[in-house]
């Protein structure tokens, strides 16, 4: 993941690695949201003949959650959340706890630890039920699966039926809530469902981390200073999200070996310029006491993802309640990646758990 100089592929797009490259397109106010995908759910729509709520309804999200649109409305999403709900989340993380399996089994960090906990988190903090917070997480799921093969496989028909029963069961789950849901509120939900993916590639990357490096976890138990330290620096060298696509617009950018001509697509990646040496010493080494500086894992500028809020707020509470109660080890197998190219995470991570004296 080393930062190279701007490369064109054989489709024209620039994929950019240095910090400064990467900082430059974020920043510069014609930079927009890159359309594939959104012109996928176009192409279905002409394909079915009709224009449904499911498709809009998901367009909608799409464009709240990316970009510089809705940037102000982000900001009031973000605020729903209240804090007895927060509250609720935390006393369930640290209940998952309590209740995981005796001292020394081997668990995987993936399934037994990170996914049950947002599970918990999620369901809380949206006021629904833990099995409605599963069933539309594993929906969306099929339904990217499902936008990612294109209309090619299978035709318009089976994408159409996994974005309508991703859709209908979030309205159900939405409908079930106590009070009133608001646009901005709703938008959040969507949010809390399509970014908790990425919250679990990082947190296992932490995990990962941990595992490695006992006197670390010792330090975290020890002193509540580090805590703060440590989630700085893990957004950098435990960042997930590697590739990031873009669409430079009318104007012009300067990178530092060429300047892409306008309308031009370009791929940005983020775990590289997070390690670029011009900007960090030493990026490869994870270093508790390195002077903070701005990274990039959530993006940057209007292009922040909103997943900043859940996940500064899920992160410290999930790491307090394991390493309050547990010490991590390696597992006697090893680590298994996704084949996800758009991430850096393991999908399986084999982990060895005992209570703390």
């Amino acid at each position: 993941m080393a930062p190279r100089a701007p490369y064109q592929d054989a489709f024209g797009r620039w994929y950019l690695t240095r910090w400064a490259d990467v900082t430059a397109v974020l920043k510069h106010p014609d930079t927009r949201v890159d359309q594939t995908l959104h012109r996928q759910i176009d192409r279905l729509r002409k394909a079915l003949g009709k224009d449904y709520p499911g498709l809009r309804d998901l367009c909608g999200l799409l464009l709240f959650a990316n970009g510089p649109c809705h940037r102000e409305l982000r900001g009031e999403a973000a605020k729903t959340i209240r804090k007895d709900k927060l509250d609720q989340a935390a006393r369930g993380v640290f209940a998952h706890f309590e209740a995981l399996a005796c001292a020394g089994d081997e668990l995987d960090g993936v399934t037994d630890i990170v996914n049950p906990c947002i599970d918990v988190w999620r369901a809380a903090v949206l006021g629904i039920s833990q099995a409605q917070s599963r069933e539309i997480a594993q929906l969306a799921d099929q339904m990217m699966a499902r936008m990612s093969r294109g209309l090619s496989d299978g035709g318009p028909r089976p994408l159409e039926q996994a974005v309508t029963r991703f859709h209908d069961a979030y309205l159900s789950a939405m409908a079930t809530r106590t009070h009133p849901t608001p646009e901005p509120s709703f938008a959040h939900a969507g949010l809390y469902f399509s970014a908790m993916e990425t919250l679990g590639g990082f947190c296992t990357n932490i995990l990962l981390l941990l595992s490695q490096n006992p006197l670390l976890q010792d330090r975290l138990r020890q002193d509540p200073t580090a805590m703060p330290l440590f989630l700085v620096e893990a957004e950098r060298y435990c960042a997930n999200v590697r590739f990031l696509a873009r669409e430079i617009g009318a104007g012009c950018v300067d990178l530092t070996d060429t300047r892409p001509t306008p309308d031009t697509r370009v791929v940005l990646d983020l775990c590289a310029a997070t390690r670029d040496p011009s900007v960090w010493d030493r990026p490869d080494t994870f270093d508790l006491t390195r002077p903070p500086l701005p990274n990039l894992a959530f993006s940057a500028d209007a292009h922040r993802c909103l997943g900043i809020q859940a996940t500064r707020r899920f992160v410290p509470t999930f790491l307090t309640a394991l390493l309050t109660q547990y010490t991590l080890s390696r597992g006697t197998t090893e680590p298994r990646w996704t084949e996800n190219l758009v991430l850096h995470q393991p999908v399986s991570l084999p982990l060895r758990i005992t209570r703390v004296a």
